[in-house]
């Protein structure tokens, strides 16, 4: 059997078992240290914020009760964190979930959200929003008019203005771990910013609450899921619809970016293109302000 291969820095204590799937910014392999499992990330130069500073935060959720991976060591291009138990919720576009996990899922969203400001909080460092190119008016851009009304709804808000929380960025399935129903991790803060939890709970509505491929969303489930959330923090609705559209218009856009060959590309585009025809936002609360 081939060993795995050794990926570039990773720390003389450690044996690489393979390789894991990357995200946009990073390379993953799991990895044995001292008998324990853990994941070596490499990291893009400028891709989210750095190592040294998701180290810090990672550290800071944790102790603030929430199921992040321990930190064992972080470097200029590099972290180095403890395996997280449990199973992804799914693929990134569409929920493996029952009722309980959705619930549990949402629960955990709204606790971020409602973290205070503490020693390790980030938001200094925390990316620029990035759902502003997806609704920056095009010529030949499909639904001009969904990113021209949401960009008028949204044009007020800036990271760290009134009403900011520190939000995921990327709250989807895959990126959400469960041991039977109860979340067991959280996975993924490359995209961590000081911003509204709208676009977290828009992003995450599409996600987990869309019906694949059909390009539509489960209204039920999604107010399920929006009551799981105002158990735990409460939230006005005004903001709802446009942060759903802009989050909507983000993953649209990075379907149709991908190669026309990609096996997906074609249903990708569809589901998503289906949820913006549809306005399924509009049966949400506060969706007819979009």
């Amino acid at each position: 059997m081939t060993a795995p291969e050794r990926p570039p820095g990773l720390p003389a204590d450690c044996t690489p078992l393979r390789r894991l799937a990357g995200g946009e910014s990073a390379e993953a392999w799991l990895v044995e240290r001292r008998g324990q499992r853990g994941v070596f990330r490499r990291r893009e130069p400028g891709a989210g914020p750095g190592p040294r500073r998701q180290a810090e935060l990672l550290r800071w959720l944790g102790a603030q009760g929430l199921p992040v991976a321990p930190v064992w060591e972080a470097g200029p291009a590099h972290l180095l964190c403890g395996w997280l138990p449990g199973v992804p919720g799914g693929d990134w576009f569409r929920a493996r979930c029952g009722p309980e996990r959705t619930a549990a899922a949402f629960a955990l969203l709204a606790r971020l959200h409602g973290l205070p400001a503490g020693p390790g909080t980030p938001p200094a460092a925390l990316p620029r929003d990035r759902w502003r190119a997806s609704l920056a008016p095009g010529p030949d851009a499909a639904f001009a008019d969904l990113r021209r009304g949401a960009a008028a709804a949204l044009a007020g808000l800036a990271p760290g203005g009134p009403g900011s929380a520190l939000i995921h960025g990327d709250f989807h399935p895959a990126n959400v771990l469960f041991t039977g129903e109860a979340v067991s991790g959280l996975l993924d803060f490359d995209t961590a910013q000081l911003s509204r939890g709208e676009f977290d709970l828009g992003y995450a509505l599409l996600t987990f609450c869309g019906r694949w491929p059909d390009g539509t969303l489960d209204v039920e489930a999604a107010a399920a899921a929006l009551a799981a959330y105002g158990a735990v923090r409460p939230w006005e609705g005004v903001l709802l619809a446009p942060c759903t559209v802009a989050a909507a218009l983000i993953l649209y856009d990075w379907c149709a970016a991908l190669p026309a060959a990609h096996p997906r590309r074609a249903a990708l585009v569809g589901h998503f293109g289906g949820l913006l025809r549809g306005r399924a936002w509009e049966a949400l609360p506060g969706g007819r302000g979009a």
